[in-house]
């Protein structure tokens, strides 16, 4: 499993690689992070990450230590999952804070937060 990380709307080529594998039990995957990063505004620091897909559109995020947390919509987007079949999180630069954007969950299913 990757983290890619984008600046702006456009894929850099730094790309961080994750440690863990995905775990399937429902809409749920995990990921380790390797860099702090935000989520609709909130900060979350380096680290291991379980994301919850809750109703289609409605995901969660929470990490293993038990105090990050968010809710946040997503809207569908197609196209090519960059990881091809695994799991994959985009994350884009904004300002100088790495931001989630997309969460790739098949080789062709993935979310993308809204920008704000």
């Amino acid at each position: 499993m990757r983290v890619f990380v984008g600046r702006s709307l456009f894929f850099i080529g730094a790309f961080a690689l994750l440690c863990a594998g995905p775990l399937y039990a429902s809409d749920t995957m995990v990921f380790k992070v390797p860099f702090n990063f935000e989520v609709r505004g909130r900060e979350f620091p380096s680290g291991r990450y379980v994301i919850t897909n809750r109703d289609g559109s409605m995901m969660s995020i929470s990490g293993s230590n038990g105090k990050a947390f968010t809710f946040f919509m997503t809207q569908p987007i197609s196209g090519h999952d960059p990881e091809g079949q695994k799991p994959a999180l985009v994350f884009v630069r904004r300002e100088k804070q790495l931001e989630l954007s997309k969460i790739w969950e098949s080789g062709t299913e993935g979310r993308e937060l809204p920008r704000r």
